[in-house]
């Protein structure tokens, strides 16, 4: 690393060979041998394609790349009373593959892990970092770190369950916190000189961005802003990202900029809330049963949102699963609406049955939204074959490897097979099928709007598909970076 310039290497959340630019975030700032790093992921997918495998030479002690799946049980009805892993696919991505490129974190001698907010693919490979690098420190919210620790033991229960060693174990998950040191929005961290400003992002809650400031030699102090995943739109359960705040001072040398829906047009928010309404309508006056499979967080905001359109005044909601966990900690958090979400948990499996059994109408949110992990394969495979249900999607963009695709391609009355616990199962898919695209991230215009405010020198696309990342650089004239893993650029 040259001790007179600052560089920027991603690690993962950029392009890799297959054009896949989402998953096992990790943006590398280096100043001689100091670096922040902002993310520290997995990528919660399935197996990966053998050209995403990375050529550089691996650090010996990487556990060698395995898939994860859920134990087979004979009858659901004999679990104990825990939970299967949520909203973590039924197979994961796990050792070298699905973490960022860590070894160029070899020959940092001061090293800041900035998480921005507590998704798996940002957060998920923190203890396994710090388990290697352990004189790192951490910055991140208490919200993101409460709802990282979900994640992290869900990680460990899912390689236990599976016989082998995990990326790390709950010991390591234990020497997290003493390396911690909490942020929230506003807060300004010094550290060894270089300036740490955070601003809420609006993504999540807890999310925030960064904007960092790098003294340098000659008096000259290279500035920029890492977004994270981020939303200008307040939602019904946190508020938007702090624009004024991300777009004030100078303008940086550079932007890191989430692209995750760039190549999408956006749906106006009244039209999505009117489209859920008469679902709901739809579905009730029929007298069946409505489920959501959502990605986890996502659980919170539709539950806000059902809270915002009276629905739960006239129809019981129910939460099951991790996004039952994440709930709780909205709940602690105080954020308004989630005081007694407690009494809205399935707390069981008879309480499962029962729900399902029972010819009275509800509605049921619960991860994944992928439909491939969580207890949604099981909601589906329930519910699926009664013409009065619905059966949401979280998306009409959905991976074409996700079952959830399935669902959306499948002709009514057609056979659908969906897995659960890795039993897979066929039914006849006769229940109504809609998709509601709520989001939680930028899109293309508010992409080019931060930009155009900000005036960066340098503008390097992260987190997006090639795709979304291409749209972004042709709307903005060609003036903007698709980034790519392991590559280094000079700022």
């Amino acid at each position: 690393m040259s001790a007179k310039k600052v560089h920027v290497r991603p690690l993962g959340g950029s392009l890799d060979r297959d054009g896949h630019g989402i998953g096992r975030s990790g943006h590398l700032v280096t100043y001689g041998e100091l670096g922040i790093l902002f993310d520290a992921g997995l990528r919660p997918r399935s197996a990966l394609p053998p050209s995403e495998r990375h050529t550089h030479e691996p650090r010996a002690e990487f556990p060698r790349f395995r898939e994860l799946t859920v134990p087979v049980l004979d009858d659901p009805l004999e679990l104990p009373e825990v939970l299967p892993v949520e909203d973590v696919d039924r197979r994961m991505a796990v050792g070298e593959e699905a973490l960022p490129l860590y070894h160029y974190l070899d020959g940092i001698k001061e090293l800041a892990i900035v998480i921005t907010h507590g998704h798996l693919d940002h957060g998920g490979g923190l203890p396994f970092i710090l388990k290697h690098y352990p004189h790192a420190h951490v910055f991140i919210s208490t919200a993101s770190y409460a709802i990282s620790e979900i994640w992290w033991r869900d990680s460990v229960a899912i390689a236990e369950r599976e016989g082998f060693p995990p990326l790390y174990g709950d010991a390591d998950i234990l020497r997290v916190y003493p390396r911690v040191t909490f942020v929230e929005e506003g807060s300004i961290i010094d550290f060894h000189g270089v300036q740490l400003e955070f601003v809420r992002a609006g993504h999540m809650l807890g999310a925030l961005a960064c904007r960092f400031s790098i003294p340098i030699a000659g008096r000259r102090v290279v500035q920029g802003i890492h977004t994270g995943d981020i939303s200008l739109k307040p939602s019904e359960a946190v508020e938007g990202a702090d624009f004024a705040r991300l777009v004030s001072g100078s303008s940086p040398d550079v932007i890191m900029i989430e692209t995750t829906y760039g190549d999408r047009e956006p749906v106006p928010e009244r039209v999505l809330l009117a489209q859920l309404a008469q679902t709901i309508d739809r579905c009730m006056n029929r007298g069946g049963k409505l489920f959501f499979g959502a990605f986890a967080v996502r659980v919170q905001r539709l539950f806000a949102t059902l809270q915002r359109l009276g629905v739960m005044e006239r129809y019981p909601i129910w939460i099951d699963g991790a996004g039952a966990k994440i709930a709780q900690v909205y709940q602690a958090h105080g954020v308004p609406g989630f005081e007694k979400v407690d009494q809205h948990f399935v707390e069981n499996w008879k309480m499962r049955y029962d729900l399902v059994r029972s010819p009275g109408r509800a509605i049921i949110l619960a991860p994944s939204g992928t439909y491939e992990g969580g207890m949604a394969p099981w909601w589906f495979l329930q519910l699926a074959s009664d013409p009065k249900n619905v059966i949401g999607v979280p998306s009409r963009h959905m991976d074409p490897c996700w079952p959830g695709s399935r669902i959306l391609t499948t002709q009514p009355g057609d056979l659908i097979t969906m897995s659960f616990n890795k039993k897979d199962q066929t039914v006849p898919l006769l229940a109504e099928v809609e998709a509601f695209g709520f989001t939680a991230h930028i899109e293309r215009e508010e992409i080019l709007e931060i930009r155009d405010r900000l005036r960066p020198q340098n503008t390097l696309l992260i987190h997006g598909d090639r795709e979304a990342m291409q749209r972004v650089k042709d709307a903005a004239a060609g003036d903007a970076v698709m980034t790519e893993i392991g590559e280094l650029y000079e700022i």
